[in-house]
């Protein structure tokens, strides 16, 4: 898989091969997390829970699940018109905050399900004990926040509008 800006402001993925299409969806299935609901219910500590139930999750899970359906409705556009294995996905300019939020969701809630707190090989990720469903989650956590790191650069931040 290879990630490339394009003259527009967005993002050209090359995909190789099927492997790389799935990493796309266990992202859907990631940022799907185990309730529809769940982050949003998640991120309402701060308020008093009565209030956070009625007026704010409704709207959240809203919006996240048409973030969730927005990329799944590209990554299946992008697949059936791939050659094969290998193809290509674009993310357009207007396509990046739903694409950012479906990569913050499926990190939020794979570090909600493993509790990985911040570790990783620098700081000593015994690789060969780590139960494999724990490494193959960190590994794409891991590259979850390189994809939004590309959308930060050269999408979110390519400055003007649509």
């Amino acid at each position: 898989m290879k990630v490339l800006p394009t003259l527009e402001g967005g993002l050209r993925v090359e995909l190789e091969d099927e492997q790389d299409w799935s990493i796309f969806q266990e992202l859907l299935d990631d940022a799907r997390g185990r309730r529809e609901d769940w982050l949003a219910k998640r991120l309402g500590v701060l308020m008093e829970e009565e209030d956070w139930e009625t007026y704010v999750i409704p709207d959240l899970a809203a919006h996240f699940g048409e973030q969730v359906g927005e990329v799944a409705q590209a990554l299946a556009d992008a697949k059936k018109e791939a050659d094969g294995y290998a193809g290509e996905l674009f993310i357009a300019r207007k396509q990046g905050e739903a694409w950012y939020g479906v990569l913050n969701q499926a990190r939020l809630a794979l570090e909600g399900e493993w509790k990985f707190g911040g570790m990783d090989e620098a700081e000593g990720l015994d690789w060969e004990s780590e139960e494999p469903a724990k490494v193959a989650a960190l590994m794409r956590s891991q590259l979850y926040l390189l994809l939004q790191s590309q959308l930060m650069e050269f999408v979110l931040d390519s400055g003007g509008g649509e």
